[in-house]
């Protein structure tokens, strides 16, 4: 029986795909897959998806998504020389790669080789870079000296700058430029002896002992997740300068008219605080007292800045109490 229907059917006939819709369908896919924020690893031999290896961190609010001639490349010179790793990779079916991240820090780097169809070119082919990409490190001159022996251009050298950040600028192989910032220069090696590991009750104190008298604030530490980026802010706001503190991710407030430094590495906290240091007349008798009303305190240890113990009050808010040493 014929299908009275067949007088109305069309023969199949190919369109060439809408640019538009390709290009919201790639931005789609691209969101839908780097949501996901699992690990993976590349391979001359890698396929159309991703080899997820573990690891679900939420990724940041803000990634910075190039353009390159060389995605794949690209992708291992970033892993090598900022110390990254790489994440969901997306191999297209003509070899190009439409989607690749790389971890560095807590942040992610996504990338796409070149579609010239849709008009996403990468610097080399549109004559040059308008975007600067900043990645914090700690050690500015390695990280540089490594970079420019990956082929990286140097655009600026590794210097100190006035808000408190050692920085330098280089243009990567592939055309994107980087800016370079880590703590400053002030001899990291013997900062790092000096502060080692540091132990909390050392906090971020120098090792001067403070100008002040008992029942006086000693000293400030805030207590925040990223230092460098709280000492770009505070610089840029307060023009304060830092230099490194005695212990990891420590910077100590250099110039303005208190004593205070910045702790960071603070992950766990929803936001920044600051712990107080209180000059008292007598430490053993300060300890007894603090123990005597509710609070906590604990036993009294030398440092190079004189006395101190770490203690919480009645409510548990915590502080530490500072008296000088002995002459």
């Amino acid at each position: 029986m014929t299908d009275p229907l067949d007088a109305l059917r069309l023969p199949v006939v190919p369109v060439a795909p809408d640019p538009g819709f390709a290009r919201d369908l790639r931005a789609r896919l691209a969101r839908a897959l780097t949501d996901l924020d699992r690990g993976g690893a590349m391979t001359p031999t890698d396929a159309t998806t991703t080899t997820p290896v573990g690891g679900t961190a939420r990724r940041p609010s803000l990634s910075a998504y190039l353009a390159v001639d060389g995605a794949r490349e690209a992708a291992r010179w970033y892993v090598e020389v900022f110390d990254g790793r790489l994440g969901e990779v997306v191999e297209m079916p003509d070899g190009r790669l439409g989607h690749a991240e790389v971890h560095i820090g807590d942040s992610v780097l996504l990338m796409a080789d070149e579609f010239p169809e849709m008009g996403l070119l990468g610097p080399r082919a549109r004559g040059g870079t308008t975007v600067s990409l900043v990645v914090d490190v700690a050690d500015v001159d390695r990280t540089a000296a490594r970079a420019v022996e990956a082929g990286a251009v140097v655009e600026r050298e590794p210097d100190d700058m006035p808000y408190g950040f050692r920085a330098a600028a280089v243009a990567d192989p592939f055309g994107h430029r980087w800016l370079i910032e880590g703590p400053l220069s002030t001899d990291l090696d013997a900062a790092a002896t000096a502060g080692g590991h540091g132990t909390l009750d050392e906090g971020t104190v120098s090792d001067e002992p403070p100008d002040t008298r008992p029942g006086d604030i000693a000293y400030v530490t805030w207590r925040v997740r990223d230092e460098q980026r709280t000492a770009r802010f505070l610089g840029e706001l307060l023009g304060w300068r830092f230099s490194p503190g005695r212990v990891e991710h420590g910077l100590q407030v250099e110039g303005a008219n208190l004593r205070g430094g910045l702790w960071g590495g603070h992950e766990a906290v929803e936001r920044a605080d600051a712990k107080l240091m209180y000059h008292v007349a007598d430490i053993g008798e300060a300890v007894a007292k603090v123990r005597a009303m509710g609070g906590t305190a604990t036993e009294p240890e030398l440092q190079p800045y004189g006395w101190s113990s770490e203690c919480t009050d009645d409510q548990g808010m915590e502080f530490w109490i500072y008296a000088p040493a002995e002459g």
